[in-house]
């Protein structure tokens, strides 16, 4: 079983590191637009068949073996915003947990304990140095593996997750429901997984899901000039709720995602959350907990056709 992240503590060092003046020497070169929405020209997207909603998932998805659940939460989201003062930031949070209502994932009341974290600093591979050695607790040697190329190539945003096992309802498991030898074996005899939920036995469900404990995206405020904070906060919802591949950047068959955010740059990037970003979150949300990954596209599916008649309603 995962141990929980103390990120209480973690915060601590991260309201150190991230003092007023933190990014301020960047300040004078680096422009994040906040404009209204509603005076950009923002292009109209065009409908989208079947076939190219389930390629699009397909295109930016993290591909897991096709039995497996996807990581995501379980907990309602309790999203800190750190490093871009108090009043842009309580935006973007804002923004995260209204576009985590519309996925169907609850959010956290004031006070709740963080299990997501959006950054926003001057050099990424200082605080991710400094975080490693203070709060050993906010990493995995699963998470160094995703963070060290995403250092060595300079990307605009690092992320990283933290997770585990839950019961096949997405609960946290207690004690030991294992069936006699502790092994489940899928559809798929080739993968076997230890059996942590026995309560309903299936050969076509696995026993259990994963879940997202911490996530995190931390922004590098030299790659920002032009982006908007809807853009910021879109992309940072995406990255944190979902598990997008680490090198999407625009999907091959022209479907627009803000994935392309840095591929694309803010102007031709898409301004917001795509139809087919938004769909991918809720089909992700409406999944059963222990579902497995191969069904994201008809979920998804699902999600952008609920989504095309509300709007044409």
């Amino acid at each position: 079983m995962a141990i929980r992240p103390n990120l209480g503590a973690g915060l601590a060092a991260l309201a150190l590191v991230l003092a007023p003046g933190a990014v301020s020497a960047q300040r004078d070169t680096v422009n994040i637009r906040t404009e209204d929405l509603s005076t950009i020209e923002v292009v109209g997207e065009r409908p989208l068949t079947a076939a190219e909603v389930k390629d699009g998932v397909r295109e930016i998805f993290q591909r897991r073996s096709p039995f497996d659940p996807i990581p995501r939460f379980h907990d309602a989201l309790c999203v800190h915003v750190a490093g871009l003062g108090e009043t842009l930031g309580s935006e973007v949070g804002n923004r995260i947990r209204a576009n985590a209502l519309a996925a169907g994932l609850e959010t956290g009341k004031p006070g709740c304990e963080t299990n997501a974290l959006v950054i926003v600093v001057n050099r990424p591979e200082r605080l991710v140095a400094r975080l490693r050695e203070e709060k050993p607790q906010m990493f995995s040697v699963a998470s160094i593996r995703q963070i060290e190329p995403q250092l060595r190539t300079n990307r605009p945003a690092i992320v990283w997750s933290l997770g585990g096992l839950r019961n096949s309802r997405g609960a946290p498991l207690v004690g030991n429901a294992a069936l006699p030898g502790g092994l489940v074996v899928a559809a798929n005899a080739n993968f076997a997984w230890p059996q942590t939920d026995a309560f309903s036995p299936s050969r076509v469900k696995v026993p259990f899901s994963r879940s997202k404990d911490l996530s995190v995206v931390m922004f590098d405020v030299r790659k920002l000039d032009d982006v908007h904070l809807v853009q910021l906060a879109d992309y940072a919802t995406v990255q944190l709720l979902a598990t997008p591949r680490a090198d999407v950047a625009a999907t091959s068959n022209d479907v627009p995602t803000i994935l392309s955010l840095f591929e694309l740059g803010p102007r031709k990037a898409p301004a917001e959350l795509t139809a087919l970003d938004r769909a991918y979150l809720k089909g992700l949300y409406t999944m059963e907990p222990n579902a497995w990954s191969s069904r994201l596209g008809g979920f998804a599916l699902a999600a952008y056709q609920a989504g095309e008649a509300e709007e044409g309603s």
